[in-house]
């Protein structure tokens, strides 16, 4: 009796196309021989699966013959003109006399981590190794991520080779094609049964050339550790925790490969007299029991200078009020936050003889 293969991958008869291919990425990834706790043969009976539930034709085929696949595949009810019974024999046999050819189309993503990892392909399809992303952080002022700054920054990081220019070869040695991968960078791993996936070829590292002579300098990588200085144009409007993406500048890929990237994260100093709520800055301004009651000007301190603020005669302590425009300017170009000035009004302690007489008098009247 032929396998069932909508058990095998875990769905039922009724499953979707995606629903069948995410249950085959999952049961890949678990159990793919070149990973820890793999099972080769469990891996075998999941790409069979897959391969027929995968084409709408087969599929249709499948589900039609059911418990009677084995009968009508020699009987010749699949046809041959698909090559379907050949490649569901060669499954059951455990043999092939031939080799098959499998096109993944946008599964491939599945195997890239278990072959090569993280790469890149040069031209001509051989996979060069891209340099590591960089993370540092860097603290500014409160200011500085209101308004933005440019700030100058040093990193101990790999780049090319100063004397191979990063191709790894002593200057003036030939550069021949590697005799294992015949300069593809990528060899046939075979899993049996005439089944194979491409891997990186161990022998050139997958850049599908062989160095005659090594680089003496950095003894064939290609890169060296030196200082790297670098202007960070910090925008304004940022925020504490965001970051800054700076494509190609982190470390050097080897021998060819491209270079990873540089992410900064932006820590900010806290502000003893302002503070951020969105785009908005928050401040708190004292004014006196008779200002309060009486009205009148005050000077308020704002990230682009004083203003003079003017304070309504029964002002209540808490009273907020709007400064437009004196906030955080956008980052996206729409304009700038708000300034909100929360008024406290403070309770004289120190009272002087005369003082006591007028605020005995006003409580009386009230």
């Amino acid at each position: 009796m032929a396998e069932d293969y909508y058990k095998i991958l875990g769905v039922s008869k009724t499953a979707s196309p995606d629903e069948i291919k995410k249950a085959f990425r999952k049961l890949a990834h678990q159990h793919h021989p070149d990973k820890s706790g793999g099972d080769e043969k469990k891996f075998k009976e999941i790409n069979a699966a897959y391969q027929v539930l995968s084409n709408p034709e087969k599929r249709q085929q499948y589900d039609q013959f059911g418990s009677t696949f084995e009968q009508a595949r020699s009987q010749g009810g699949y046809g041959s003109r698909d090559g379907f019974s050949d490649f569901a024999s060669a499954f059951r046999n455990g043999q092939s006399s031939q080799n098959f050819s499998f096109d993944f189309g946008d599964i491939g993503d599945v195997f890239g981590d278990l072959f090569g990892g993280q790469s890149n392909r040069s031209r001509g399809g051989r996979r060069t190794k891209r340099g590591s992303d960089v993370e540092i952080n860097l603290t500014i002022s409160f200011k500085e991520a209101v308004f933005g700054v440019e700030q100058s920054i040093t990193l101990t990081k790999d780049e090319l080779c100063a004397v191979c220019g990063g191709t790894g070869a002593e200057p003036g040695s030939r550069m021949t094609t590697c005799s294992t991968c015949k300069g593809t960078g990528q060899v046939v791993r075979s899993i049996g049964f005439g089944i194979g996936f491409p891997s990186v070829c161990s022998e050139c590292g997958g850049v599908g050339q062989k160095i005659e002579k090594e680089c003496r300098h950095c003894r064939g990588t290609g890169i060296e550790k030196k200082d790297k200085n670098l202007t960070v144009k910090i925008p304004a409007g940022i925020d504490d925790g965001q970051g800054i993406k700076l494509a190609g500048k982190g470390q050097a890929g080897g021998r060819g490969g491209q270079p990873g990237d540089l992410y900064i994260r932006i820590r900010v100093t806290p502000d003893k007299e302002f503070k951020r709520q969105g785009y908005d800055i928050l401040t708190k301004k004292e004014i006196s029991v008779a200002q309060a009651a009486l009205g009148g000007k005050v000077e308020v301190n704002t990230v682009d200078g004083s203003l003079v603020l003017k304070i309504p005669e029964g002002t209540q302590s808490g009273k907020v009020f709007r400064l437009r425009d004196r906030g955080v300017p956008n980052l996206h170009g729409r304009g700038r936050g708000d300034q909100l000035v929360e008024v406290i009004v403070r309770t004289p302690t120190r009272l002087s003889h005369r003082q006591r007489q007028l605020l005995a008098e006003l409580r009386d009247l009230e």
